[in-house]
């Protein structure tokens, strides 16, 4: 079994916002990243799965056509009340920022999740979906990508994020 995983390409909103669940589009041109991958990836007897959230399905679309299913458990952390504001007023002037950002584990955003529920959404779709026998290209988000690497890597969730998720990088478990 080998799992590649692949974080969308950069976003097209301004530098510092939090756009966790949020269905932002991909910057304009991804015509390199495209390239890019569609010359470092075997996709023969692959099963390609993708967040539906559109950075990742339009990626996922441009590199291998429609051959992929969507399953919402690989969405990003959702940032509920905090989705569109900047990461700079959250960390300021948010009451509840303090201890998120000292627990993001455990602590639930306000009207969000924290990121072992989001962890959970992601074990869960390995339960269900992964099996050993097969291979899969998985087009999805740094926080999910980082729950992957949690969980088969056996990385500490405080400390998955140490990790470094590149834009349009395959990532290879396995």
């Amino acid at each position: 079994m080998a799992i590649t995983l692949i974080r969308h390409t950069p976003v097209d909103v301004p530098k510092g916002t939090c756009y966790g669940i949020s269905d932002v589009m991909p910057v304009a041109d991804i015509s390199e990243y495209i390239a890019r991958l569609k010359a470092q990836l075997n996709t023969d007897n692959k099963i390609i799965y993708s967040s539906p959230l559109k950075r990742c399905t339009i990626l996922a679309q441009a590199v291998v056509d429609n051959n992929f299913i969507t399953d919402k458990r690989l969405v990003e952390l959702n940032f509920g009340d905090w989705e569109g504001d900047t990461w700079n007023n959250i960390f300021n002037n948010r009451k509840e920022s303090a201890a998120w950002f000292n627990d993001f584990v455990r602590i639930t955003v306000p009207g969000g999740e924290s990121y072992m529920q989001q962890y959970q959404r992601v074990v869960n779709f390995i339960h269900n979906v992964i099996t050993p026998e097969k291979d899969y290209i998985i087009f999805a988000h740094a926080g999910t990508i980082r729950a992957f690497l949690a969980y088969y890597k056996y990385i500490p969730l405080k400390d998955v994020f140490t990790v470094d998720v590149d834009y349009a990088t395959p990532i290879v478990i396995g």
